[in-house]
């Protein structure tokens, strides 16, 4: 029935779902989880939505150049239907007690921003800018190595290996031990949170290819993180694929289907669905209500199936 089976659908598995789907595959997507999509997926609390790890997002400048190869796939994959908004210019702003400093890019403003507001640092930030690219280029080297025949691959790692394993093995905490000022070098070290690793433990390697991937700008999904799939999970199943329900959220419509037409509480959802002492987390309803619709409306933005009875609870239309 199936050509193949993704077993999980986070961004990875729904994007190789998705390009094997546009190949003409049937694919099934699995996944044990309550949500699709990995850290793309977004949750509420009462009127707020969250995104759980999407922050912004490079590589999808609409202008021609590789600064748009990243979006261009993504069209391709969601035939348009996924958007992308900038973040504006500077798309950063780190604040510490005292003073802002806003990031700019491409990377050449950044720098002059960084000389005009640090004059007396500028050999200093002329040698940082360059041991940052010194470090990408090498690690651009490795992924090049991997597409080598073997034989070839082992000749490249002698050449540039030592250069990559040099900038891996050194940490950001100490690069930025060579500049003086502290507060610019607060403001080179200050996005590690991009990628997790503080800095005494974070490679220079990493910071360099992370924070230099925002050379084009960046960017945010239109309508939220949770686009990611919406826009995926479309043409999953447009190719006779599937990203299959939880089992939660397979409860959920089967109760409403028993009871077909007619209102069903709050407390008397929850009660059945997640039990007796999830009476009160009305929030677990609206998150799989929305799921469901995404799913199965047309227009979930306004339903014909799965209704809202305000105040009351949910029904399922007896059409």
């Amino acid at each position: 029935m199936w050509d193949t089976i993704v077993m999980g659908s986070g961004i990875g598995g729904m994007t190789a779902a998705t390009a094997l789907a546009r190949c003409g595959q049937r694919v099934l997507v699995l996944e044990q989880h309550t949500v699709a999509g990995g850290l793309t997926q977004t949750f509420q609390r009462n009127d707020w939505s969250f995104a759980t790890g999407v922050h912004y997002v490079s590589g999808v400048d609409p202008a021609p150049g590789p600064n748009g190869q990243f979006g261009r796939m993504l069209h391709w994959l969601t035939d348009g239907a996924l958007q992308f908004t900038s973040c504006g210019n500077p798309y950063d702003i780190v604040r510490f007690p005292g003073f802002e400093f806003g990031i700019e890019h491409p990377q050449a403003a950044f720098r002059k921003a960084l000389e005009v507001r640090f004059p007396a640092q500028q050999a200093a930030i002329k040698a940082w800018f360059e041991q940052l690219d010194s470090a990408s280029q090498s690690a651009r080297s490795l992924l090049v190595m991997r597409g080598l025949p073997a034989w070839l691959a082992w000749g490249w790692r002698l050449w540039r290996g030592a250069e990559a394993r040099r900038f891996s093995q050194c940490t950001l905490a100490e690069a930025l031990m060579a500049i003086d000022d502290p507060q610019l070098r607060a403001v080179l070290g200050a996005r590690w949170g991009d990628y997790g690793s503080p800095p005494q433990t974070a490679p220079l390697l990493e910071h360099a290819l992370v924070t230099g991937a925002y050379d084009g700008g960046a960017y945010y999904p239109v309508g939220g993180p949770a686009r990611f799939v919406q826009t995926m999970q479309p043409v999953i199943e447009q190719a006779g694929g599937e990203v299959r329900l939880t089992r939660t959220e397979y409860r959920l419509l089967s109760l409403l289907a028993r009871h077909s037409g007619k209102v069903l509480t709050h407390r008397q959802l929850l009660k059945e669905v997640w039990g007796p002492n999830a009476i009160e987390q009305t929030h677990y309803l609206r998150v799989y209500m929305c799921q469901l619709r995404h799913k199965i409306e047309h227009d979930p933005a306004q339903p014909r199936y799965l209704l809202t009875e305000t105040g009351v609870g949910y029904r399922l239309a007896a059409e």
